[in-house]
């Protein structure tokens, strides 16, 4: 099935999975994607967001996924090598098994100088080592344990725009760099349901936890002191509990007993005891308080990882629901369900033409979209993007969405997109916060 080129739609879904699969075995690090899977699955969303056939699809995300096959066979490249290196040994291993043709001339299309040479209709061999070329680089830069702020993401942006014409093609580099944004806004508007809270007495396990977690994308708030715990639970109504106790049994029961004697809801919130491999069975009745899973912590966190992103895949659904009902006419809701960037993010696809109010204590956002655009935006004494930029940071209060006539819209004083506008409004949070922290 690898080699077939004529693979129908079904069947290329499966080959994408055994190549998902096969990569992810290769690796030895202790993260279920490595770098050959994530450039993959990068090149395959950037296939389907390019709209390609299923055919050529397939051909492409065949390269991406094996791209770096040779450090499996050779060995790693030597420090300082390019990335042309593993490319080429893998263009040679291929060839010598007589592998597809196509496959491999993508795979040599991987990094050439352009030279402004192809402007026109392109072969899917150019065009498949761009896609290659573009998500290499990018999965090369952020790795599994780094964080891309929307201010790195700014500079990656200008150096990929710089060098189109001669290492990047522009539809290319522009559907990418669409797609991470998107990406982006999607991790900001969701940033306050991913929200764990972590407890434990052991400093060293504590951080070496906390930083496993907001690897994978979560918000954490790691604490000490029980008293300061308990506080922000109640406080802060986090999505999941993460509660690190190894000292013994008695020791574990007394924690979550204290927890729920002072109202935490372990049997509401998602709460998960990390433990000592030898002392997690003798702590099973400790489900029957609420607690929803017992698990060794030397597991490396896998199996805790993969449970906490099963709970956030059902909260994301939630907030696509919502999403949903927001379109309808005349919808109103208050911000700690769905955020400013929820809400625009959620009009601006359906091109509606409504007035949005947003009212938080005695602050005022009134928002006109035409079609889906924002156009005018007033808030107190600021106008324009930056009225949109000073609602971005409000967490609490309410709005409603009213349809309205194009002829009703005041006079623009906005001509920003709305990606763009909520780009430098998330940015500007993230400065906000780094300052405060």
């Amino acid at each position: 099935m690898l080699l077939s080129l004529d693979a129908g739609v079904l069947e290329s879904e499966l080959v994408a999975r055994n190549l998902e699969l096969f990569t992810s075995l290769l690796s030895s690090d202790s993260h279920s994607r490595n770098h050959s899977t994530r450039v993959g699955q990068y090149a395959d969303r950037l296939c389907r967001r390019l709209e390609l056939a299923d055919k050529d699809r397939l051909i492409i995300i065949n390269a991406a996924y094996l791209h770096d096959l040779s450090k499996y066979y050779y060995g790693d490249a030597q420090p300082g090598s390019d990335h042309r290196t593993p490319i080429t040994l893998t263009i040679k291993l291929l060839e010598s098994l007589n592998y597809s043709p196509l496959v491999v001339e993508v795979l040599r299309s991987a990094y050439i100088n352009l030279r402004e040479k192809f402007t026109k209709r392109l072969p899917i061999e150019v065009l498949g080592g761009n896609i290659l070329t573009v998500t290499d680089i990018f999965c090369d830069m952020v790795d599994l344990d780094s964080h891309l702020t929307l201010d790195r993401f700014d500079t990656m942006k200008r150096k990929y725009r710089d060098l189109v014409g001669k290492l990047f093609l522009t539809e290319v580099v522009e559907a990418f760099i669409a797609m991470i944004q998107e990406e982006l806004l999607s991790i900001s508007a969701l940033e306050k349901f991913s929200q764990v809270l972590l407890y434990g007495t052991d400093p060293l396990q504590l951080t070496e936890t906390d930083q496993r977690i907001k690897a994978a994308g979560f918000r954490t708030v790691a604490e000490q002191s029980l008293d300061v715990f308990i506080d922000l639970c109640k406080r802060s109504n986090p999505d999941i509990i993460v509660l690190h106790e190894c000292s013994g049994v008695g020791v574990a029961k007394q924690l979550v007993e204290s927890l729920i004697q002072h109202g935490v809801a372990v049997d509401k919130i998602p709460t998960y005891l990390l433990t000592d491999g030898a002392l997690a069975t003798q702590m099973s009745l400790l489900l029957e308080k609420g607690i929803e899973d017992i698990i060794p912590a030397d597991d490396n966190l896998n199996i805790l990882l993969i449970k906490m992103k099963k709970i956030q895949s059902r909260i994301e659904e939630k907030a696509r629901g919502r999403g949903e009902l927001v379109q309808q006419q005349g919808a109103a809701g208050n911000l700690d369900d769905m955020s400013l960037i929820d809400l625009l993010q959620a009009l601006g696809p359906s091109r509606k033409t409504v007035k949005l109010t947003v009212t938080s204590e005695k602050q005022k956002l009134t928002l006109y979209l035409d079609q889906g655009t924002i156009v005018h935006a007033d808030a107190g004494g600021l106008s324009g993007p930056e009225a949109v930029y000073a609602a971005l940071a409000w967490t609490r209060g309410n709005w409603k969405t009213q349809t309205v006539t194009s002829e009703s819209i005041p006079e623009p004083n906005t001509f920003s997109s709305n990606e763009s506008i909520l780009m430098e409004g998330c940015r500007r949070l993230d400065e906000l916060s780094r300052a405060q922290a």
